[in-house]
């Protein structure tokens, strides 16, 4: 069976929720970095929406993380936390 892009959006956000919680950051933390509010973003974060790509790429931007790492998750990535930006 093929994957639709639809589905593979719908992806994105469970993928940045990952990477958001292995990296210690809250969803209050995104919000406050992003300017996107605390409910869009747990709407994101759980698939119901997709955001569009300039909202995709603030939020990871908002957790210090590449576009390519969420783009092509790996299980060999590591995380690398700017304790500044805390």
């Amino acid at each position: 069976m093929t994957v639709t892009a639809k589905e593979k959006a719908k992806r994105l956000g469970p993928i940045m929720n990952d990477l958001r919680i292995r990296a210690k950051i809250t969803v209050a933390m995104v919000s406050a970095r992003s300017g996107l509010s605390a409910p869009y973003l747990y709407d994101v974060f759980s698939g119901r929406y997709v955001p569009t790509i300039e909202t995709f790429i603030k939020i990871a931007e908002s957790m210090d993380l590449n576009v390519d790492i969420v783009l092509k998750p790996s299980e060999n990535v590591t995380i690398h936390v700017n304790q500044e930006a805390k």
